[in-house]
């Protein structure tokens, strides 16, 4: 059973590294307006599944843009505490202070 566990984790964890990879590697081709643009035409912040969530905070705060901090501040709210922890992470990348009460209730 340990074995089987294992095996689980460890493809779980490169399916995420694949995603990732392929997120970044497609995030480096494009430019800042189109990477905006894409993370939320389909309104993925808010995509049904977990990983898709959390792939698309992670995006957002490696493209460090400031009208970013207004939908990551929403995700502080996300039911799931991974796409929480990603999203305050995100917002930290951006360093804006307009998100520092969202932070602030979103530990409280």
């Amino acid at each position: 059973i340990i074995s089987i566990a294992m095996f689980i984790e460890t493809t779980v964890y490169a399916q995420q590294q694949n995603i990732d990879q392929k997120v970044e590697a497609l995030l480096s081709q494009m430019t800042l307006e189109e990477k905006i643009g894409q993370l939320t035409q389909y309104n993925s912040i808010n995509d049904e599944y977990r990983e898709v969530r959390k792939t698309v905070v992670w995006a957002l705060g490696e493209i460090e843009d400031r009208s970013a901090v207004e939908p990551l501040t929403r995700v502080l709210n996300d039911n799931d505490w991974e796409v929480r922890k990603k999203a305050a992470w995100a917002l930290g990348e951006i360093e804006d202070p307009s998100a520092v009460p969202a932070l602030k209730k979103a530990i409280v």
